[in-house]
């Protein structure tokens, strides 16, 4: 009955018998290889793993990390220092700029404008009326307006600005022979299109080259009307003409009551 059970106990004997050298001897299972798709490597009984690194490399590694973390931290120090320090200069120089343009405008001085040139002024008188009564007088409007392109000084002095009336080749009346000697002048500063203006009068009698009147009033004619600019005669020539002055309206005679034939109303009582 136990024939089977001995047979299989010599089985395993006869596998497990050892070898001349110390091995077991007989049928083995092939010992399987470690798979490469699983990533396990197979396992080191008794020998311990040597260290990836040595002692010295890893302070070596600590000096070198250390060390550049220190240059980084420098180097982001001097780098701000020198942004702080550019800026510095930036606000120093604009700081000093403008102290030197508030000092320049504090000092500076303008040229003092130049006289008008003459071809830059146009000079001209302009007169109210064609015509006039004799005795009346006359007054005209003179105007200096300045044509160029800058700014400019005018001297008006009463003694060589003024007007001339002429009748034929005689002078009637010249207004720079009637100022005293001691007329003050007047300089103006004319900006460049900018118009200066005078009221002349003529008291309409005939005056001597003194001023002097020569006789009581200008008689009825032509005349003509000219201005005068630095005691020279000047710009258009103005014509008008005196008149004798129309005879006052008489009056109308006023009309006297008419009589009435008829008797008065006579009442019944």
């Amino acid at each position: 009955m136990d024939t089977g059970t001995d047979k299989q106990r010599a089985a395993k004997q006869s596998r497990s018998t050892v070898s001349p050298n110390g091995r077991k001897s007989g049928t083995t299972t092939a010992r399987k290889s470690p798979s490469r798709t699983t990533g396990k490597t197979p396992k080191n009984h008794g020998k311990p793993r040597p260290p990836k690194y040595t002692e010295a490399q890893i302070r070596r590694n600590r000096l070198i990390a250390l060390a550049i973390v220190i240059l980084a931290i420098v180097g982001m120090v001097l780098a701000i220092r020198e942004v702080a320090a550019a800026f510095t200069r930036w606000q120093t120089a604009q700081a000093a700029e403008a102290k030197a343009y508030q000092m320049r405008m504090e000092e500076r001085t303008f040229p003092p404008p130049k006289p008008c040139p003459d071809n830059s002024l146009e000079v001209a008188l302009t007169h109210p009326s064609a015509v006039i009564n004799v005795g009346a007088g006359d007054q005209a409007e003179m105007t200096v307006h300045n044509t160029g392109k800058t700014a400019c000084t005018v001297m008006i002095d009463p003694a060589k600005v003024g007007m001339q009336i002429i009748s034929g080749n005689q002078i009637i009346f010249n207004s720079t022979s009637c100022q005293p000697t001691d007329a003050p002048t007047q300089q103006l500063l004319l900006d460049r299109g900018m118009t200066w203006k005078q009221t002349l009068n003529w008291d309409g009698l005939v005056h001597n080259a003194d001023c002097s009147p020569a006789s009581n009033v200008a008689t009825a004619g032509t005349y003509r009307l000219n201005a005068v600019w630095n005691g020279a005669v000047t710009g258009p020539e103005t014509v008008f003409a005196l008149q004798i002055p129309p005879p006052d309206p008489t009056p109308a005679p006023e009309n006297s009551p008419e009589t009435s034939n008829e008797n008065p109303a006579k009442t019944v009582g």
